[in-house]
């Protein structure tokens, strides 16, 4: 087996893009991907505007509401 080493990147669509040499045999291949650490993520979409253009407009009454639906009936006592 031998082992060649490729330099690629994978690019906004979600594609790796990567040129192979000339002279390779075809046939099956095994393909590692190693994503370097010290990447950050595309600045061009930070995670914490994702949802920045959807207006929410959740209130302190809305909460405490959620919690009682959610919390009403607990402990339940027919569970044991």
């Amino acid at each position: 087996m031998t082992t060649i080493e490729l330099r690629g990147y994978i690019n906004r669509d979600g594609k790796l893009e990567v040129a192979l040499p000339q002279g390779l045999p075809s046939g099956e291949v095994k393909i590692f991907i190693e994503v370097p650490a010290e990447k950050k993520a595309d600045p061009e979409y930070p995670l914490y505007g994702l949802w920045s253009d959807l207006v929410v407009d959740i209130s302190a009454d809305d909460i405490d509401q959620a919690r009682k639906e959610m919390w009403g009936n607990f402990p339940r006592e027919d569970i044991l």
